[in-house]
């Protein structure tokens, strides 16, 4: 028998003091790359969120490797099919090979936070955990206030100008605008907020625009953004449907008040009236306020405007016509 065949290490002389160091017997492991997956964001009943990736191997197991999701996000081997059942990865000749795990935070959360392990198993192995932080965020209460893109002679100004409620209680840099081409409804730039000047804050709503080097003349458009996701669509000169980026499917909501030729330069286009959200307030043409509140706007309690009850003006006339031809008659 050919000791170093069985051994480690043998005898340099014919001693038997030291002879033989018999190898260690082979320690079945796990091995994972990115154990730890952040950012899994997305805005109430626009998820799921995407998909982020880790790796996992195995030497010298005994049994397959079981990866078991945790109650609220789901697992896929190609990112596209994701399910909330475990997945097994088949051992051969006790290795499992480098294996790419996509995950996600699941669609149809409630608004919260989201910090979770995933598990990674096998016979005889000390259990391997993959920990996925994620939340999923309120409908911020932001909007598109003013913007220019066009004016008599060569274009000056051009801008956007957004609002943020309570803007400190968000990372700026998960919001974003897109530029949208109302020709084939694709994206032709962008920028996060982050990015933009801040303005004035008045009664907890901030003020943050953005000068582009340039913006299309129309029908074109603009997403404002929340952690990937459209939070409104406006476009100018034309409705369109969005074919890339965040705004994918959506049709766009046209703002009938245009700019063109005969608007004087320093005019933009803007929000006007009194109000907490977009929805009450009215675009029109006005003296540019960039980093400011509009002219002519207030933010606060929403006053709508006085019903108009058409019935009554109609018997009124009507009322003041027959007392006209009476008068007439006498």
């Amino acid at each position: 028998i050919d000791p170093s065949l069985r051994f480690e290490t043998v005898s340099t002389n014919n001693s038997a003091t030291g002879f033989g160091i018999a190898p260690l017997a082979p320690t079945p492991s796990i091995t994972l790359s990115n154990a730890t997956l952040s950012n899994f964001n997305y805005v109430i009943e626009k998820g799921p969120s995407g998909g982020q990736s880790f790796v996992v191997s195995g030497i010298w197991l005994s049994e397959n490797i079981t990866i078991t999701p945790s109650p609220n996000y789901e697992i896929s081997l190609d990112n596209i099919s994701f399910q909330s059942t475990a997945i097994t990865l088949s051992q051969l000749s006790g290795t499992v090979a480098n294996t790419t795990v996509y995950t996600r935070l699941k669609t149809g959360l409630s608004e919260g936070v989201y910090n979770e392990n995933i598990s990674l198993t096998s016979t005889g192995v000390p259990t391997k955990t993959v920990l996925c932080t994620g939340r999923v965020c309120a409908i911020p209460n932001a909007w598109i206030n003013e913007f220019h893109y066009d004016n008599n002679g060569t274009d000056e100004e051009e801008a956007i100008e957004i609002i943020i409620k309570n803007a400190a209680d968000y990372n700026l840099a998960d919001f974003s605008l897109s530029l949208y081409n109302g020709g084939d409804g694709t994206v032709y730039g962008s920028q996060t907020v982050n990015n933009f000047t801040a303005g004035q804050t008045l009664n907890g709503y901030s003020v943050f625009y953005w000068k582009p080097s340039s913006l299309q003349n129309g029908p074109d458009g603009f997403s404002l953004n929340y952690l990937g996701t459209s939070v409104q669509f406006v476009s100018y000169e034309g409705s369109f449907n969005a074919t890339d980026g965040p705004a994918t499917g959506l049709t766009s909501t046209r703002i009938y008040t245009v700019e063109g030729s005969t608007t004087p330069v320093g005019n933009s286009l803007q929000l006007t009236g009194s109000g907490n959200i977009c929805s009450h307030f009215n675009w029109s043409s006005q003296q540019a306020s960039l980093g400011a509140v509009n002219n002519y706007q207030l933010f606060g309690e929403y006053i709508p405007p006085v019903p108009v009850n058409w019935k009554y003006i109609l018997f009124a006339f009507l009322f003041i016509g027959i007392s006209i031809v009476y008068r007439k008659i006498r």
